[in-house]
């Protein structure tokens, strides 16, 4: 047998023995065009017994997302998101505790469940922006504008030195 498919059938085996919600079949994510799959035995196989997630990619190869097809971002994605801001976008925050990933663009009015319109908020800044009338707008992927209700426009910035923090305000994950 090739190395590639007994490499395949051994990620397959670890990923089942790992995944209880799926009663021991394998979580597959593949990151491969439709015509790769198409043309690939070992992948028919995992994706025929496997719990299959598809993942988009732009023309560079940089993972977007799911769009539409859910609301709640896969795992995956949101380690992605997490990667990339580190911690609550809101300005001057930057927990990185009882985070939660905001579509910019709600999912309910067409927003897709994509890195570009994903960032991520701590659930005090998360309730603060849906419930508190705030908005958000600009790139996730750069500089994100928080809009109050009022108009007031903040930008968002890096969040403070994570010393500097504890020492003026205490420990920063506590609220």
């Amino acid at each position: 047998e090739r190395f590639d498919v007994r490499a395949a059938d051994a990620l397959a085996a670890i990923c089942g023995a790992r995944d209880k919600a799926e009663a021991g079949r394998a979580a597959v994510v593949v990151h491969a065009d439709a015509q790769a799959l198409a043309d690939n035995a070992a992948l028919q196989r995992l994706a025929c017994d496997g719990s299959v997630r598809f993942a988009a990619h732009d023309a560079h190869g940089a993972v977007v997302g799911v769009g539409r097809s859910t609301r709640v971002p896969p795992a995956w994605l949101v380690q992605q998101v997490r990667n990339r801001d580190g911690g609550c976008r809101f300005p001057a925050c930057g927990r990185t505790r009882w985070t939660q990933c905001h579509h910019i663009r709600f999912w309910g009015q067409g927003g897709p469940t994509n890195i570009d319109n994903l960032a991520l908020l701590c659930s005090y800044h998360h309730k603060t922006v849906h419930e508190g009338g705030w908005r958000i707008e600009g790139n996730p992927n750069g500089e994100l504008r928080f809009i109050r209700p009022n108009g007031a426009v903040f930008k968002n910035a890096p969040a403070l030195d994570p010393e500097l923090r504890k020492r003026v305000f205490g420990d920063p994950e506590a609220a």
